[in-house]
């Protein structure tokens, strides 16, 4: 029969599909049993996803990792460890699914209570210790943002402003070794934000460490240290971070990170990330705390990146994160490691660029751009973009046709329109610093042509 029990709060995007419908959703997912699913079980169930992700990255199905997220449309997510079902996951009312009938999200704190039952304890406006039966209340102080899990029934519950957001439903044996996800061990030095983030301690004094100084490549990406198989790679997909360099001092070259012994600081992400170095089998290896989102917003134990020491040549034309960016030959590297691009263009008129368009996305590549679902869930920095007919625009760009040029920046930035369901879109090259400076594959921009 199928079993349910609660887990960390994993969200991945929301992505559109037509596979999964609201009216079948329940009857579906009565036919899973989730102690025994594979890969190939969710599928016969809920059709062929949109999907497959973990973290920021859209994976190849047939080389699938260890760990990945199968997305399906209206929020409903299935979350896999080594091609067994962990858990459902409800993130928003899109499905239209109801807990044993009865809890949907949306629904309020009280009716949760009635259904579900009192808590043994409630603690009001500390932060969450996701103890079992426990409700926590206006978590940090918070007002309507609360937690509530009752392994008895094997499920969890997130609210927001005192009602549901999100439900998930997970395998029996979960929080065992292999049943994925595992929760957080928060340190003592660190606190949490109004939004409920994890913030690390991070204002440590340097202290040297003469073995970390130099370059390491990484080669893996396992769960545990102990995972770890020289020789074997464990992770199948790419993987995001290229390699570090630790400095003289205390920096890591071309990013924003610092180190001190011991910890890699992130001043942006407030994470405070251990390193630990070990020999094995004639090699040297350091093992690197991977504190993303999984970590800071949903409270899981973060996994590691493998790194092995190199000569600094052999990473020195590569960026320490992303795709290498593909530096057209009409570009330069300077004195100083910065990517110039040609911009002295002549102006050539493009009637169909000309106008007002308005940011609607920020995406990798144009292909994984869906009209319906904006993948990036932050503000997006460029709001609007004006072509004039003289070729100049509303920001430090000039343009020319399938160009625009930053005369400051040394950035000429390809621009792709398209039509796409009955409107107009464009995608532009975002050539930032991750560009310029990292060596990056730049991103886009998708803007909407305004009538």
């Amino acid at each position: 029969m199928f079993r349910k029990r609660f887990c960390s709060w994993l969200v991945t995007g929301l992505l559109l599909a037509t596979t999964v419908a609201v009216a079948d959703i329940s009857q579906k997912i009565a036919q899973l049993d989730i102690d025994k699913a594979t890969l190939s079980d969710v599928i016969k169930t809920f059709g062929k996803p949109t999907k497959y992700v973990w973290g920021r990255e859209t994976l190849d199905e047939d080389t699938l990792p260890g760990h990945y997220v199968v997305v399906y449309p209206d929020e409903f997510h299935v979350f896999m460890s080594n091609d067994k079902v962990v858990e459902l996951r409800h993130e928003g009312p899109g499905t239209g699914y109801a807990w044993r009938g009865k809890i949907r999200v949306g629904d309020s704190l009280g009716q949760v209570l009635n259904v579900v039952g009192r808590p043994e304890e409630v603690v009001q406006g500390q932060e969450n210790r996701f103890e079992d039966a426990v409700l926590y209340k206006d978590i940090d102080e918070r007002k309507g943002y609360c937690y509530y899990a009752r392994t008895d029934q094997d499920v969890r519950l997130w609210f927001m402003d005192y009602k549901v957001g999100a439900i998930y439903m997970t395998r029996s044996d979960y929080g065992s070794d292999d049943g994925g996800g595992r929760k957080a061990k928060i340190p003592l030095t660190s606190t949490f934000s109004e939004d409920g983030r994890i913030v690390d301690k991070i204002d440590y004094p340097f202290a040297n460490d003469p073995e970390v100084i130099g370059a390491w490549k990484s080669i893996d990406f396992v769960g545990t240290p102990k995972d770890f198989k020289p020789g074997r790679k464990g992770w199948a997909g790419d993987l995001w971070l290229n390699h570090l360099v630790f400095e003289e001092g205390g920096k890591i070259s071309r990013t924003a990170l610092t180190w001190t012994k011991g910890l890699v600081l992130s001043q942006k992400s407030k994470t405070a990330s251990t390193y630990e170095i070990k020999r094995m089998g004639g090699e040297t290896y350091l093992f690197f705390q991977w504190k993303s989102g999984d970590y800071a917003i949903r409270h899981m134990e973060p996994s590691f990146y493998v790194l092995k020491k190199v000569p600094l040549d052999s990473v020195k034309d590569d960026p320490p994160f992303g795709k290498k960016a593909d530096i057209p030959p009409t570009s330069r590297i300077g004195e100083n490691g910065r990517i110039i691009d040609k911009i002295d263009y002549p102006f050539v008129t493009d009637a169909g660029a000309i106008g007002a368009w308005k940011s609607v996305d920020f995406v990798e590549s144009p292909e994984e751009f869906e009209p319906d679902t904006q993948r990036f869930k932050s503000d997006l920095y460029l709001k609007e973009l004006i072509l004039r007919e003289n070729g100049e625009t509303n920001w430090a760009w000039s343009w020319t046709k399938g160009l625009l040029l930053h005369s400051g920046d040394k950035t000429a930035s390809k621009y792709i329109i398209r039509e796409i369901e009955g409107s107009t879109y464009m995608f532009l090259e975002w050539k930032s610093g991750d560009y310029t400076i990292r060596g990056m594959k730049p991103k886009y921009y998708v803007l909407k042509k305004e009538s």
